[in-house]
């Protein structure tokens, strides 16, 4: 037991003579005691307290024998003093009347002096042991019974207020036994339902399900008890609810098995009405799959329709037909009466073709003026085309909107499955292409996808998924072709002049593709890195000494955009150049499309020192009288007025004629297309201020221009 605790055994030896003392310390002397001394003079009763030993031998007269004894006694009753006495009765009895625990005659024998100790020191030990003992199973009693009484405490608390707890939470709360009977609700669950606890309490669970579930809950409890499985505890499931009014509405459900105090199985459900987030899905979903100015289907949608309605008509074996409609004129209505005037038109559109379509058909609006139509119960040819002359009618009745007479028309592709098309890509895609074809005829009309046309679709979807990789792989590089000064014949810029290096088909020109590019949105990309490369090189040609010199651009329609300023100004930044050395061209019909649009980005382009060219002017539809409201600088001929103008007395006209009033607007004018020296006489001798052709130079890499400009080439006006 002393191992247990590890301790030595301690002796405090109070002598009145130093030499006793002395004698007494070397007899017990020995590595498992610890000796201290202190002598009668001294301050033994200190020592007692701060030593505590667990046994003290006393040598000291007897006078004084007793009332250190009785001293000790009162501080340390426990510890056994050993008096040391004579041989005689009278002092033994003596010592023991002192308060002595024991004696030791004189003259002591050292084992059995050690011996007589031993015993009672090891008394001593295991009786201080046992009262640590006892005092550490007391404290532990203590803090159990504390404890004890704290969880006891918090039990009854919880107990207390878990009603309590359970009605402040958001979920409705219910249980119930085996046989359905509900034995508790809180009071979200009474509100969801719209009964009160007394209700429902004591009543089956049954009575807040539809009739059509019952049977399900009751089957499954069954199932649950017998077999211990269920597809329902502690997954979060979705189920029809009984409300007390009678109406059926969704909730969120979360059932729990457990035993109760008995060991009775019971079962726990937590509730949530889902109404409102059924509600808000169901509100998502109409705002992913169809458009919200018309409530129509949208692409996503009409693709999903499209793509089960293949499905069936494989397995059928049955026709079904797609078709493609755009609207002629709508850009022109939305942007000169309004865009709620715009968007009134497209719903009243609609309506009208709806209106054509039977029940299983679908209309969807793709976005803008673009609409799609499917038709899965087409038969023949000859039915689709008969509805789409229906459309075709309706739409050229007149449209009375806020006051307004306003008159539309479309064209139509129709493409039929499996004809036209494997998949929805594919048949989307030709009936596109036939729609594009009635454009091209005129318009107000509808076009049946031919093998022809289905031949020009593949064509297509094959060159843009060619450009897409060119853009990827950066296959392309620019061109320059050089423009002349007509009264000094030097170099004083050149037209950026995009072509692509084709893996296959080597270099490609833009009429290759540019169209292509513009249809699918590929422009964007293509027209943003044009940009970039041209104002890295225009920085080349300045660190190669080039001084004077400009940079000309074509901007897309989709570039052509009010950050269009702000995009330029960063890549001027970026390849440190000035204003003056990169100058923009954009065509007479990207500039009237959007006249009011047109007329900021171009004041802002002139503010910011860009020049701007008209590109291809004379084959639009503007006035030189229109171009003043525009803040330009330059028109470009187009080559097709160049071409003849020395033999052909109408194309002089009107290239002087153009010439003439674009000097009298302030405009410079660039001929395009120069060729030949007849072609240049004409044009200096009427003026024209800048040549730009072949008669020069065709256009070359930027290596071979920087080349020209270093070696200051001119062209030769000589006669």
């Amino acid at each position: 037991m002393n191992k247990v605790f590890n301790k030595k055994p301690t002796i405090l030896i109070i002598a009145d003579n130093d030499k006793e003392k002395q004698l007494l310390e070397k007899a017990l002397s020995m590595k498992d005691y610890s000796i201290h001394t202190s002598d009668i003079k001294g301050e033994y009763s200190n020592n007692v307290k701060d030593i505590k030993p667990d046994l003290i031998l006393l040598d000291v007269a007897k006078e004084v024998a007793g009332k250190v004894c009785k001293e000790i006694k009162t501080n340390a009753k426990d510890i056994p003093i050993f008096c040391m006495t004579g041989n005689s009765a009278d002092e033994i009895s003596q010592a023991l009347k002192f308060g002595a625990t024991d004696y030791i005659t004189r003259p002591f024998h050292k084992e059995g002096l050690r011996s007589r100790l031993q015993s009672y020191i090891a008394l001593k030990l295991d009786r201080d042991m046992l009262c640590d003992i006892n005092l550490i199973i007391n404290q532990q009693k203590e803090e159990l019974e504390k404890e004890y009484k704290k969880v006891e405490e918090e039990l009854q608390y919880t107990e207390q207020n878990l009603g309590s707890i359970l009605n402040t939470i958001w979920e409705g709360i219910v249980a119930i036994n085996t046989s359905s009977i509900i034995s508790f609700v809180n009071e979200e669950l009474c509100k969801i339902f719209g009964y009160t606890a007394k209700e429902l309490v004591g009543n089956s669970i049954t009575m807040l399900m539809p009739e059509s579930y019952r049977k399900k809950h009751r089957d499954a409890v069954k199932t649950l008890i017998k077999t211990g499985k269920s597809e329902i505890i502690s997954n979060r499931i979705e189920l029809e609810a009984l409300h007390k009014n009678k109406t059926v509405f969704p909730i969120e459900v979360k059932v729990e098995a457990l035993h109760d105090n008995k060991g009775d199985l019971m079962f726990t459900g937590a509730v949530r009405d889902i109404s409102d987030r059924k509600f808000n899905e169901a509100k998502v979903r109409h705002l992913a799959y169809y458009d919200n100015l018309t409530g129509l289907p949208n692409k996503i949608l009409f693709n999903e329709k499209l793509s089960n309605a293949i499905i069936k008509s494989e397995t059928e074996n049955d026709l079904l037909t797609v078709m493609f409609l755009d609207l002629e004129n709508f850009k022109t209505i939305n942007e000169s009466l309004g865009h709620s005037i715009g968007d009134e038109l497209l719903q009243d559109v609609a309506i009208r073709l709806q209106s054509c379509l039977s029940k299983g058909d679908t209309l969807a609006r793709l976005g803008g003026d673009d609409f799609t139509i499917l038709l899965p119960d087409i038969h023949h040819e000859d039915d689709a085309i008969a509805i789409a002359e229906k459309m075709l009618k309706r739409l050229r009745m007149v449209f009375e909107i806020d006051n307004k007479s306003l008159f539309i028309t479309a064209s139509i592709g129709i493409a039929l499955f499996p004809f036209d098309g494997e998949n929805v890509d594919s048949i989307m895609k030709n009936a596109d292409a036939a729609m594009y074809q009635a454009k091209k005829k005129g318009g107000n009309r509808y076009e049946v996808c031919s093998p022809i046309l289905n031949a020009r679709a593949y064509e297509r979807i094959m060159v843009e998924n060619e450009l897409r990789q060119a853009i990827k792989n950066r296959e392309f590089t620019l061109f320059y072709q050089p423009k002349v000064n007509l009264t000094t014949g030097a170099i004083i810029g050149a037209e950026s002049l995009i072509r692509w290096q084709h893996p296959e088909k080597g270099l490609v020109s833009p009429a290759y593709f540019i169209e292509i590019a513009e249809e699918t949105g590929l422009i964007q990309e293509i027209g943003d890195w044009i940009l970039e490369e041209a104002c890295s090189h225009a920085r080349t040609f300045i660190d190669n000494g080039i001084g004077e010199f400009s940079l000309a651009v074509n901007i897309s329609s989709l570039q052509f955009q009010p950050t269009l300023v702000a995009d330029i100004n960063n890549l001027l930044i970026k390849n440190k150049l000035n204003n003056s050395q990169l100058e923009i061209e954009i065509t007479e019909s990207m500039m009237m499309e959007s006249t009011e649009m047109s007329k900021q980005i171009l004041q802002e382009l002139s503010d910011f020192g860009i020049k701007v060219s008209i590109d291809d002017f004379g084959t639009g539809y503007s006035s030189l009288s229109y171009l003043k409201l525009f803040s330009i600088d330059t028109l470009k001929i187009d080559k097709s007025f160049i071409d003849d103008v020395a033999t052909n007395k109408s194309d002089a006209a009107i290239v002087n004629t153009i010439i003439s009033m674009a000097k009298n607007l302030g405009f410079k004018v660039v001929a395009e297309g120069v060729e030949n020296k007849d072609q240049l006489k004409f044009l200096i001798d009427h003026g024209c201020d800048i040549l730009q052709g072949y008669l020069f130079s065709p256009p070359v890499k930027s290596d071979t221009l920087l080349e020209m400009l270093k070696n200051n080439i001119k062209l030769d006006l000589r006669d």
